[in-house]
């Protein structure tokens, strides 16, 4: 069986349709044929019949777009220089460009150490004690969404001011340094 609607649940018989057509002498695999060659939340996304890479050029900063026919992966997403979001809007116009102007979503992002060149950063003002204030003037508090505060450059403006979604995050642990 292959995917033929991906727009519908997984769970829906009317989404699957016999993938015997696309073997040939009974080898091979079948072939995705949803909507835009995704299974996942990149369905409005042109994807490649083959897999590619694609080395963005943004400075100093570090961004990999890996794209193959069923997913969407980003190593990085950081910006080259303070209060500038210039890096996170060529990600995105690469994205967009390659994959197609609704291309929005990201199946996978991993971000390889927590620095200014790899995901970028969220300015806000700290109290004190060094704590995070959010956007009322209130310590920051665990579980809030700290992609409200105010400025959002690399990883946080894609995703916080481009409306990008990701399915899911990837990140070394860097308190193990």
């Amino acid at each position: 069986m292959q995917r033929s609607n991906a727009a519908q649940s997984g769970l829906s018989a009317s989404s699957w349709v016999s993938a015997s057509a696309n073997y040939a002498g009974g080898k091979g695999e079948p072939q995705n044929s949803a909507s835009g060659g995704s299974g996942g939340g990149s369905a409005n996304c042109n994807l490649p019949s083959q897999l590619e890479i694609t080395a963005i050029n943004i400075g100093q900063g570090d961004a990999t777009l890996i794209a193959s026919p069923t997913k969407l992966l980003l190593a990085d997403a950081g910006e080259s220089y303070w209060n500038s979001s210039n890096d996170a809007n060529k990600i995105a116009e690469v994205i967009q460009n390659r994959y197609g102007a609704n291309c929005t979503h990201i199946d996978y992002v991993v971000i390889s150490h927590i620095h200014l060149d790899h995901i970028g950063y969220i300015q806000a003002d700290e109290d004190s004690s060094g704590n995070l204030l959010d956007e009322n003037g209130s310590s920051y508090q665990e579980g809030e969404n700290i992609l409200n505060l105010q400025f959002k450059a690399g990883f946080a403006h894609l995703v916080g001011s481009l409306g990008f979604t990701v399915g899911q995050t990837f990140m070394r642990d860097y308190m193990g340094c």
